[in-house]
């Protein structure tokens, strides 16, 4: 079975020098392949066939990049409804450019298909394949050749209204993240498309994950962020008992994720509290912390009078071990809690306060 690689040209002009060293990288490792160039109106596609996968080495030869692409056909559709043409001798023009340009008057050019082979298993040629449209029909002309086949595939995008090469996809340099991507795609989350840094596939894995940083998910919608929340928590559910989620604000995925663990997962934020700071923390610095959090949440509804209530509150409820949501709430709200709490107590300057 052939594999199938997308070309992008790297520069605007592709010589017959070039294609040499192109054809010997290829040779390294296979014998014999094939190149389609498809015709759009201006605009040029070039596809690669070749009896095994590159090594990456080769996926970038300096001039062209490849793209691995197992949805690409090996011929033409069009080639099955071609009628054999004699009249056509395309060869006698010296490289693609000047073809289109001599041609396209008469001649709606679609595919030009080029194999390379051996005679004898000894003397390499190319097979080469023109098809075009005119008028209504599909015609198709073969020949074989044993030499200069690179001079004829020399390439000028610099003239845009005869030919247009396709431009590279806008790509985030993914390199930056390979230390938290991996190959195995066991309790994978996502497939990493590398390219064109890598025809390699990257999974992003939950053990790989930093749970210690905060994570950032954009993208226009329809993207895909919602499935993406998703399909973390199904894989976080299965993976560790190390973690719970509190999921808030997001009712569109609530209802897919039933089937989970309501130990595992919260969707009421308010009455399933998560605990800020654990039990064992230092009391002063827990409340610094927590007041930056209520001032930063609240914005200017924060005052100096809300921030010295805060500021007891919490360091009371810190120092007996017992914050969370829920509890700052009772104590703001319950004047019976308050006092059971102020009671119990050994710093007096909390009592004096409230």
């Amino acid at each position: 079975m052939k594999q199938g690689y997308k070309i992008y040209f790297l520069k605007d002009k592709i010589t017959a020098e070039q294609w040499q060293k192109v054809f010997k990288q290829l040779e390294k490792v296979s014998k014999r392949f094939s190149l389609i160039f498809e015709f759009k109106e201006n605009s040029l596609n070039c596809n690669l066939f070749v009896e095994k996968d590159l090594p990456p080495l080769i996926e970038k030869i300096g001039y062209v990049l490849l793209k691995k692409n197992e949805d690409i056909d090996p011929k033409p559709a069009i080639a099955s409804k071609a009628k054999p043409a004699k009249n056509f001798k395309f060869t006698k023009y010296k490289n693609l450019n000047e073809l289109l340009s001599k041609t396209r008057q008469n001649k709606n050019l679609k595919f030009l298909v080029i194999e390379k082979g051996f005679f004898l298993k000894l003397f390499p040629f190319f097979k080469l394949s023109i098809l075009w449209e005119e008028n209504g029909e599909i015609f198709v002309l073969k020949k074989t050749v044993f030499s200069n086949i690179e001079r004829f595939l020399e390439i000028d995008f610099g003239n845009k209204y005869l030919l247009q090469k396709e431009e590279l996809p806008i790509c985030l340099d993914i390199t930056k993240a390979y230390e938290i991507l991996g190959e195995r795609n066991d309790l994978s989350l996502l497939e990493i498309e590398a390219f064109p840094f890598s025809n390699r596939k990257f999974y992003l894995n939950l053990s790989s994950f930093d749970f210690l940083k905060h994570s950032l998910i954009v993208g226009q919608t329809g993207v895909g962020k919602s499935k993406f929340i998703q399909l973390f928590i199904e894989k976080l559910s299965h993976f560790s008992d190390e973690y719970s989620v509190v999921l808030i604000d997001h009712a569109s995925i609530e209802k897919n994720l039933q089937n989970i663990s309501k130990e595992k997962i919260s969707f009421d934020f308010v009455n399933s509290y998560c605990e800020l700071f654990p039990s064992q923390s230092e009391p002063k610095i827990s409340t610094e912390l927590t007041l930056l959090l209520f001032k930063t949440l609240l914005s200017q509804s924060f005052n100096s009078k809300l921030e010295r209530v805060l500021k007891y509150s919490l360091y009371l409820l810190f120092n007996q071990e017992k914050m969370n949501l829920e509890a700052l709430k009772k104590f703001l709200t319950d004047i019976e809690f308050k006092n059971k709490l102020l009671e119990t107590t050994q710093e007096d300057f909390l009592k004096h306060f409230f």
